[in-house]
């Protein structure tokens, strides 16, 4: 992700004109670029901040700069990083969220199933044994590869606990774990078993050494 030249030029404005307040960032292409400017209408930080309400929307992400204090003094700025837990709308192009496909296949198997390009939701049963038992609970699986686009990235984090409410509500479906990976390759049996059963250490009482010539 880069920041445009724009932005660039947004940015020095908004520090050298202490009539802006702030600075309101968007995505395009990538890409980091100005979407609009925040007039200073008040004397303070406070009285200013209800001129975000009309740009805060429900499904879109925003990066904004906000002026604290004076230029001239240390640190006049704050970011703020807006990113609101949407519906779940995953479809890049058409903002929706849609099945990429159903497979029966062994945990080990299933990293080759998971896209290692691009964000994915896996609801995965777990079956196997522990204590001599046979358990199958449904793991939710949130994957996230590093070289997948920002836009993306950033509709999955927005959107995954909105995707498990709509499975349990819609579905029927009782998630009983969640998992987060970068890569599907991170998605292992070891790990998985761990997070389910942690093992409890047990820890032995200290014992006071005996004296000298004692039996």
């Amino acid at each position: 992700m880069v920041a445009s030249q724009e932005l660039h030029t947004a940015f020095q404005k908004l520090v050298s004109d202490e009539s802006q307040r702030g600075l309101i960032i968007t995505i395009e292409k990538e890409a980091l670029v100005p979407s609009t400017t925040l007039p200073s209408n008040s004397s303070s930080f406070d009285g200013d901040l209800p001129l975000l309400t009309p740009h805060l929307q429900p499904k879109t992400a925003l990066y904004i700069i906000l002026r604290r204090y004076p230029s001239n003094t240390p640190a006049p700025f704050i970011a703020v990083t807006y990113v609101p837990d949407a519906a779940p709308q995953i479809n890049i192009a058409t903002e929706t969220m849609e099945l990429a496909s159903v497979t029966s296949t062994p945990i080990s198997a299933l990293p080759k199933t998971i896209s290692n390009s691009a964000p994915r939701y896996s609801f995965y049963r777990f079956t196997h044994e522990h204590a001599g038992q046979t358990q199958s609970p449904i793991l939710f699986i949130y994957t996230c590869p590093s070289g997948s686009k920002i836009k993306e990235r950033m509709l999955y984090a927005a959107s995954s606990r909105s995707a498990v409410q709509v499975a349990e509500a819609e579905a029927g479906i009782k998630v009983e774990k969640r998992v987060e990976a970068g890569s599907p390759e991170d998605v292992d049996e070891e790990s998985i078993l761990g997070d389910l059963h942690p093992k409890v250490e047990v820890k032995k009482a200290f014992e006071r050494p005996r004296r000298p010539g004692r039996k």
